[in-house]
């Protein structure tokens, strides 16, 4: 909600005198049904045409305010700082498997950018099975540990999801 209410004062910054159903028609297309032909002027979607609209609440609670004089909506020093106390109580092991995962996403994209090697059929073909194999390692992985899931259920699992990426490539 913090997000919308900054673009709305931004908009209304940049837009003196502009309406809800201008902003609408700028911010979200599929909301806003034009007039007849020859017609400029049109209707909201069902959505916005509630008395109770949450986007009419906030339009008119907003005040114009350009953006370089609004409060920053990500806070790059908290996230940075959520994100190494995160890292400082990994596992090494979790650490080692993130880095390792990244790796080899960064390979076959480096691996599948080089047209040279994507025309050969052997390394295509290995190319599309590692990425397969990256891809669904989020299905082996659990979801509540730390950087979207580094703890393994199963260790055998692990080395034999790992000797399968490193054989394809």
């Amino acid at each position: 909600m913090r997000a919308l209410k900054s673009d709305m004062s931004v908009y209304q910054a940049a837009n003196p005198g502009s309406t809800l159903h201008d902003f609408v028609r700028w911010y979200s297309p599929r909301d806003w049904q034009p007039g007849g032909e020859g017609s400029s002027l049109g209707v909201l979607s069902d959505r916005f045409s509630h008395p109770n609209n949450v986007w009419l609440a906030c339009w008119r609670g907003v005040k114009p305010v350009p953006a370089h004089k609004q409060k920053k909506l990500f806070d790059y020093e908290n996230e940075a700082e959520r994100t190494l106390h995160d890292l400082e109580t990994m596992a090494p092991g979790d650490v080692c498997r993130q880095v390792l995962h990244c790796g080899f996403v960064a390979a076959a994209h480096s691996l599948s950018a080089n047209v040279c090697a994507s025309q050969v059929d052997s390394v295509a073909s290995h190319l599309a099975r590692a990425r397969h194999l990256l891809w669904s390692a989020d299905d082996t992985y659990q979801g509540d540990a730390p950087l979207g899931g580094a703890h393994l259920r199963d260790r055998e699992v692990e080395a034999e999801h790992l000797d399968e990426v490193c054989t394809a490539f």
